[in-house]
């Protein structure tokens, strides 16, 4: 019934509502933000709607970056053979309601029922190593897609990297054997963004 209940909640959530009430976080700048953009990353794909990595980039680089949404696929397929940053709203931009993924029939519509963009992860995925931070593998979407890849590239195609927390050798042989993930396992008790960053 609970469950019943939230999937409702979702599914009848006014999205323009929900924009205009989120509230940004007010840290901008965190340590672990900053210190990932010494990797010199072609792309950093989020699912979060916040602001923290456009501002950390903005701070370091002193322009805002530009931020591509599920809509936006002509331009990232362009900046993606072209190797030109950007980062990659999968799942929407708060500052644009109409690509925002919350229920299921968001992801049907702007995830699942949008070709070019899955056919525009699947690129990114055959083309790029990837490394997974703050994801818990219960996305559908990208499990399939990462499975599909290893499956299309025999196996032999770019490894993928995931920071996880007590990932344990059963998941993390999952994850290496099925999707091509290569784990990196850190302690989540005693972790500190010096200790993830160290990792």
């Amino acid at each position: 019934m609970l469950l019943i209940s939230v999937a409702g909640f979702w599914e009848n959530l006014n999205i323009e509502s929900f924009c205009a009430n989120f509230i940004e976080p007010r840290d901008l700048s965190s340590c672990l933000h900053e210190k990932l953009l010494d990797i010199p990353f072609s792309a950093i794909l989020t699912t979060n709607y916040d602001k923290l990595i456009e501002h950390a980039v903005a701070n370091r680089n002193s322009k805002i970056p530009p931020v591509f949404t599920n809509r936006d696929t002509p331009t990232l397929s362009r900046r993606l053979a072209e190797n030109e940053f950007f980062i990659l709203k999968a799942h929407g931009d708060i500052e644009r309601p109409e690509t925002i993924v919350l229920s299921s029939k968001d992801y049907t519509d702007h995830v699942f029922g949008n070709l070019p963009f899955i056919q525009f992860l699947q690129r990114l995925l055959t083309a790029k190593s990837v490394l997974f931070i703050g994801t818990s593998f219960t996305e559908p979407y990208i499990l399939r897609l990462l499975e599909e890849t290893r499956c299309l590239t025999a196996g032999v195609g770019l490894q993928h990297f995931a920071l996880l927390p007590h990932a344990g050798i059963i998941r993390s042989r999952l994850l290496r054997d099925r999707y091509n993930v290569s784990v990196i396992n850190y302690d989540a008790v005693a972790c500190d963004s010096q200790h993830v960053i160290a990792i």
